[in-house]
């Protein structure tokens, strides 16, 4: 939602185990504003099914968010940083 960015619950225990950080700020500084609007977990390639697409594994690591900004955003929870691997607009 409005200025709340993506993150992953444990579902079990209700706690949150990852949360993205915003996008750093702009050529003329200013911050980025936060508008999620979905998310989508990305299929796996070694879970390939005939059909030739991936499923999606309950060790997904990576996942898309679109903003209300039409912005597709895609984040690798292993990774060292929070932001964004990948931005479209």
């Amino acid at each position: 939602g409005m200025e709340h960015d993506a993150g992953l619950v444990d579902l079990e225990t209700g706690v949150t185990t990852w949360q993205a950080k915003n996008v750093r700020h702009d050529k003329l500084q200013l911050r980025q504003p936060v508008w999620v609007t979905a998310l989508a977990f990305l299929p796996t390639s070694s879970g390939a099914d005939s059909s030739g697409g991936g499923a999606v594994s309950e060790e997904a690591h990576c996942f898309a968010s679109a903003t209300g900004f039409r912005q597709l955003r895609l984040y690798d929870s292993r990774a060292s940083t929070r932001r964004p691997a990948s931005q479209l607009e």
